[in-house]
């Protein structure tokens, strides 16, 4: 019985987690697939949507070390820019009041695996 229940759980959160992700743009699917099965630590921890002038653009927060900075897509999947992280931390500058700016957060994925560093 134990054992149905469990495959039956997996099963609906499978679910779950693929029909979140067709409503997704494919890129931003695509790298939700990708960071699944990456090493921990190797990609960021979730990806959000946000509302930044007028658009819906999608971001993906620096990595806990190495000094990476996080990357901004627009829908198309196009790098608009680098928000924050690198040495100084303020990002590329291209998109510098992004982080005050940004509306309406959605977070779309995050890592379970993330709990496993703290």
């Amino acid at each position: 019985m134990a054992y149905r229940l469990t495959t039956i759980l997996l099963s609906l959160m499978w679910i779950s987690t693929a029909c979140a992700q067709s409503n997704l743009p494919p890129f931003v699917a695509k790298l939700i697939t990708h960071f699944e099965s990456a090493p921990l630590g190797a990609s960021p921890d979730a990806v959000w949507r946000y509302r930044y002038k007028d658009a819906s653009v999608y971001y993906l927060p620096r990595l806990a070390c190495c000094d990476i900075m996080s990357r901004l897509y627009d829908a198309s999947g196009k790098l608009i820019c680098h928000p924050d992280g690198g040495v100084a931390g303020g990002g590329d500058g291209k998109c510098s009041d992004f982080i005050a700016k940004r509306k309406d957060g959605e977070q779309l994925w995050s890592d379970p695996r993330a709990k496993l560093r703290q």
